[in-house]
């Protein structure tokens, strides 16, 4: 999901068409979201 962000942010700013920033902000956001989620998760453990 963050590959996937990261590679439509670049797309968006390469050719100049911000259509895929929204989806990419979106995409990178929730990825990191999880990350954090995961991350909590091990230091519990």
């Amino acid at each position: 999901m963050l590959e996937e962000g990261s590679t439509r942010l670049a797309l968006a700013a390469n050719s100049k068409d911000f259509n895929y920033v929204g989806t990419a902000e979106l995409l990178v956001t929730t990825a990191n979201a999880k990350l954090s989620v995961l991350k909590a998760q091990l230091l519990d453990n």
